[in-house]
């Protein structure tokens, strides 16, 4: 399993090597593609888009409202979107590691401009499935470093709004907790579409709620709550559903921590194909849910040896 997944990631390095990175401007969004998935992600501030990653396109029907991270310094007080707390990102740097031609992979590192104590570096990974089937898998790391000299507490907040299937409502959402009141996966299905998100570390405080950003919403909540996410076994049914997870760690001067998240996304068989699920372009089965520290395509072998 190393060596095979070490040769792939060398063959990616080569592919990364001979079409070269791209540097984007902090102006644009960044479109990613691969297969029959694409997604947008608005890394920088603009009124005229969703913050973070608004569009994961499967086989031609978008499947997300919204997807971004919310942070804070400090174990309470209230909480900034990622983009907007922290100074502007430097030029975020793509790959196209398949070879076809277009970008599937982004790196994206803020820094804070006020007082230079923190580092947070984005990566997406996207890897689409065949025409047709359905099928679509977005691997994210998110590497949080303390820059300044004394210890200091850091609140990563990761917030989801699926519409699944191209609608906003009529999703069924479930968090359950794998013990000691700890959760790392959330499943939501809608209109004949299902996700299912696992996250690494597993996380205390996590929450369901109505998507959208009207009052009430988890979203609105997620804002203006100066404490943590309440860490309680939720489901909801039949509504316009969103979800989040977060972490908070005391980092050391100099130390970092990194959360891995892998979402899937894949049609519902009828029960008489659910054989045929199989063959969905294999990126249900085939993406290793590890993921490196850093997984950018030029160093990943060495972490591999």
């Amino acid at each position: 399993m190393r060596k095979s997944r070490a040769l792939m990631l060398a063959a990616a390095a080569a592919v990364a090597s001979i079409l070269g990175a791209a540097h984007l401007s902090s102006a644009s969004p960044i479109t990613l593609s691969a297969g029959n998935s694409s997604v947008a992600i608005n890394y920088n501030s603009d009124p005229s888009n969703n913050d973070g990653m608004y569009n994961w396109t499967v086989d031609n029907t978008n499947q997300l409202n919204q997807q971004w991270f919310w942070y804070r310094v400090g174990s309470s007080g209230l909480r900034s979107e990622l983009n907007t707390l922290v100074g502007p990102p430097s030029p975020p740097t793509t790959y196209d590691t398949n070879g076809d031609g277009k970008p599937d992979w982004v790196k994206i590192t803020y820094a804070d401009s006020t007082n230079s104590s923190v580092q947070v570096s984005l990566t997406y990974s996207l890897t689409g499935g065949q025409t047709g089937s359905g099928a679509s898998d977005m691997a994210e790391t998110i590497k949080v470093t303390n820059l300044g000299s004394t210890k200091q507490y850091y609140d990563l907040v990761l917030y989801t709004d699926f519409n699944l299937g191209g609608v906003a409502g009529g999703q069924s959402v479930s968090i359950s907790p794998t013990g000691a009141n700890m959760a790392n996966t959330v499943t939501q299905s809608s209109a004949g579409v299902m996700s299912q998100t696992v996250v690494s570390p597993r996380a205390y405080e996590y929450e369901v709620g109505t998507g959208g950003s009207g009052a009430g919403s988890l979203l609105a909540a997620l804002e203006s709550n100066t404490g943590s996410l309440p860490g309680t076994p939720s489901t909801l049914s039949g509504v316009d559903a969103a979800w989040a997870f977060e972490w908070n760690q005391l980092l050391d001067p100099g130390t970092s921590y990194v959360i891995c998240v892998d979402k899937q996304i894949h049609a519902v068989p009828e029960p008489t194909t659910s054989v045929a699920l199989l063959g969905l372009g294999g990126v249900m089965l085939t993406r290793n849910r590890r993921r490196d520290e850093d997984p950018d395509p030029r160093t990943a072998v060495v972490a591999e040896a």
